[in-house]
């Protein structure tokens, strides 16, 4: 089951969910309908029985008027009454003629018990002529004649019962009862005047008249003490009013005559009297017979209307729903239905890369509204960061590519770097040797100086040997002037050195800054050794000048010597000098080899960080190769992201 559901659209779905209540309440619609019909034609069928029974009414009404003068005509031997019992006749006809037509067109509607009393009345209506024919020839007794008229209206009587039996309507079966009831007390008022007529006319009661006469006068009463109970007020207060006529009473008094008169007999009394009085009685009857034949047709005329009506209404209103169901499931259908073909649409054309897509929201705020909205949202946010990322992606190319270049140079700068750490390293170890060389020479020249200091306190001390001594101190002034010398041949490549370790350690500074970073700790270390080599070069111009003057210093003093023994006098204050310019040239010695030291150390250093640059430029260039990878990956990476982007229509 679920899988046939699945093969079905939602339009589909929606129609059947909505077709099992409209097929009920176009099923509980149409019954309530039919009930409807069914009580319009009820009350349809009530009407019929209601006019059923005031034709039979009045058709025994007139067959009690004929009932009546035909036994005054009779009881008169035919000298009374003729003429009206002819003209009563036709009268009896035309209420016959429109019961039998009544009967005829509307037999086969009738309900069956009513259909089952009608059948003996009408076969009683069949003898109506031969009675006539007899009571016009006198042939028979007038009790023959009565008793045809009182077993006729009698099964009419009953059709009535039957009818009043047949009505489903309450209100209408009380009021049919009671008009049922009262047309008995009627005929039997009808009977008291056809038996009375005949006694009045004959003078005496034949045998058993009295009874019949006395058993009509009862049920008359019997009859209208039920009337009375079922009756509508207004129908009673009628019934009341007619009583109170003059002829009521008259007839009363008559009908005591006859009763107290019955054994005697000459009562006084003219039948045409007591029939035109009675007959008065009757008709006043007769038109209360009238007003409920009028209220019960009225009624069932009201009742038959109503249901019609009602079941007009109902119909009307039945389809007004069914058809306001259906254009509501219709446009609930179309409004469920279309908004959400579009938000399929739309999310198909999103699924193929169409971004530009949006589904058309009215103002709704229901679910589909909602849904539309938020579909909106969703494609106008996967459309901004589609363009985001397509932006970054352009962006991460370009700095990919960047990042690939500078990787490339810095590989190539690194190895550079690299190559002058080592040439660097190779002549800060060179210098560190020289320095260590320059200390030594420093430290063998504070040692001489410390001779002459000795030599030079030792002449003065025997400067009056001087004399004996001067070839000697000839030999070692000019041993000292060879020294001199040397010293200074050994500070030229100490200057020289310097200036050299001075471009290094400025050459040493420029890499650093180009190294970054990476360089700072380098860039120190040049600094440092910058500023030893500049101090070492402002020592060893010192030491230059110093050489000089003790190399004038030794030439004066072999001159001296050469003259010492004519100036053997001034000896005294050129030793002065002489110590005076030792001292000083002790504390240049001193100096020149702590600096010597100091730079011997400085060079060490400087060994060991172009040593550890050159370590560093190795994980440099490592590293800028790892960049240079990576970067390549990002441009593949963007590449690719670039390719999915471009695979959806962003406006």
């Amino acid at each position: 089951m679920s899988g046939y559901l699945g093969r079905l659209g939602l339009r589909t779905k929606l129609m059947l969910v909505l077709l099992v209540p409209l097929v009920g309440l176009t099923y509980f619609s149409g019954a309530t309908v039919l009930e409807r019909n069914g009580q319009a034609s009820e009350a349809a069928g009530i009407l019929q029985l209601v006019d059923l029974s005031v034709r039979t009414g009045n058709l025994v009404h007139e067959m009690q008027r004929e009932r009546g003068a035909t036994a005054v005509f009779m009881a008169s031997k035919g000298s009374k009454f003729g003429p009206e019992v002819d003209a009563q006749r036709v009268k009896t006809d035309t209420r016959l003629k429109e019961y039998r037509s009544f009967v005829d067109k509307h037999r086969d509607e009738l309900p069956t018990a009513v259909t089952r009393r009608l059948q003996p009345a009408v076969s009683a209506l069949d003898g109506l002529s031969a009675a006539r024919q007899k009571a016009s020839a006198l042939s028979v007794p007038p009790k023959e004649v009565t008793a045809y008229f009182t077993t006729s209206n009698a099964t009419l009587l009953d059709t009535i019962g039957a009818l009043a039996s047949a009505n489903t309507n309450a209100e209408l079966s009380q009021m049919t009862s009671a008009y049922y009831t009262f047309d008995l007390a009627k005929e039997k008022v009808g009977v008291e005047r056809a038996q009375l007529a005949n006694v009045f006319g004959t003078g005496r009661f034949a045998p058993g008249q009295f009874l019949t006469v006395s058993a009509a006068i009862s049920a008359q009463e019997s009859f209208l003490r039920v009337f009375s109970k079922s009756a509508k007020p207004e129908i009673l207060a009628l019934y009341e009013a007619r009583l109170a006529a003059p002829v009521v009473d008259q007839v009363k008094q008559m009908e005591q005559v006859a009763l107290d008169k019955a054994g005697e007999g000459k009562f006084g009394i003219d039948s045409a009297d007591w029939y035109t009085k009675i007959t008065a009685k009757i008709n006043l009857l007769k038109q209360v017979e009238d007003a409920q034949a009028q209220a019960i047709l009225a009624r069932a005329t009201q009742l038959r209307g109503s249901a019609v009506t009602a079941r007009n209404l109902f119909g009307l209103v039945t389809l007004l729903v069914l058809a306001g169901a259906a254009l509501l499931s219709v446009l609930v259908i179309r409004s469920i239905t279309g908004p959400l073909r579009q938000t399929v649409a739309i999310l198909e054309r999103v699924a193929e890369g169409d971004l530009t897509a949006s589904a058309e929201v009215a103002s709704s705020r229901d679910e589909i509204g909602r849904l539309g909205a938020a579909l909106n949202r969703a494609v106008a946010g996967m459309r901004g960061a589609l363009l985001k990322v397509s932006a970054g992606t352009d962006r991460v190319a370009g700095s990919a590519s960047t990042m690939s270049t500078t990787s490339e140079q810095m590989t190539g700068s690194t190895a550079e770097v690299a190559v002058q750490a080592n040439a660097v390293s190779a002549a800060a170890s060179q210098l560190s040797s020289n320095i260590q060389t320059v200390a030594a020479g420093a430290e063998e020249m504070g040692a001489s100086i410390r001779e002459i200091a000795t030599s030079s306190s030792e002449a003065a001390r025997i400067a009056q040997e001087a004399v004996a001594v001067a070839q000697q101190a000839t030999a070692t002034v000019s041993q000292l002037g060879v020294s001199s010398a040397e010293i200074g041949n050994v500070l030229k490549p100490i200057t020289a050195i310097a200036g050299q370790t001075n471009l290094l350690a400025l050459n040493a500074t420029i890499e650093a800054a180009r190294a970054g970073e990476a360089g700072k700790g380098f860039a120190v270390v040049a600094s440092e050794v910058k500023d030893l080599a500049q101090a070492t070069a402002r020592a060893t111009e010192d030491i230059s000048l110093r050489i000089g003057s003790i190399r004038s210093d030794t030439s004066a003093a072999v001159e001296a010597i050469e003259r010492i023994t004519s100036v053997i006098d001034s000896v005294n204050g050129y030793v002065a000098t002489i110590a005076s310019a030792v001292e000083e040239q002790t504390a240049t010695t001193s100096e020149i080899s702590r600096s010597a030291t100091e730079a011997a150390a400085g060079s060490t250093e400087i060994v060991a960080n172009i040593t550890g640059l050159a370590g560093t430029t190795a994980s440099t260039t490592t590293a800028a190769d790892e960049t240079h990878q990576a970067a390549g990956e990002l441009t593949e990476l963007a590449s690719d992201l670039r390719g999915l982007v471009s695979g959806f229509q962003l406006g």
